[in-house]
């Protein structure tokens, strides 16, 4: 996976699972919030 895919993916690597939740709810409110303006 190349690094500038996702930015911020090695920023949440670095706090491990806890980072991986974060990540996690993090996409699924900006899907809810695109889904919101479509």
């Amino acid at each position: 996976m190349n690094i500038f895919d996702h930015p911020l993916a090695s920023l949440f690597s670095v706090f491990g699972p806890t980072g991986a939740m974060m990540k996690n709810s993090l996409e699924q409110l900006l899907l809810s919030r695109g889904q919101c303006y479509d």
